[in-house]
């Protein structure tokens, strides 16, 4: 693993869910343990890439973009 950079000291721990209950965040904190909420990192991503003119091959980037310009368009 060391390889691969996995040494002491050198990672963080993160957990990427949907949700938590609130009294996951102190015992998550103690252990230090990052929460993310996977739909606020789609939305970053989407943020980022809706507003590129770049045209993406990855599948998931393209969606995440195409999804962002129909939204900026909105019927329009």
């Amino acid at each position: 693993m060391k390889d691969y950079g996995f040494e002491k000291d050198n990672y963080k721990k993160i957990i990427v869910t949907w949700d938590w209950e609130i009294d996951v965040e102190p015992i998550a904190k103690e252990k230090a343990i990052s929460l993310l909420r996977f739909n606020e990192i789609l939305y970053r991503m989407q943020d980022k890439f809706g507003k590129e003119t770049s045209y993406y091959s990855d599948d998931t980037v393209r969606l995440l973009q195409l999804l962002k310009k129909s939204e900026m368009k909105k019927w329009t």
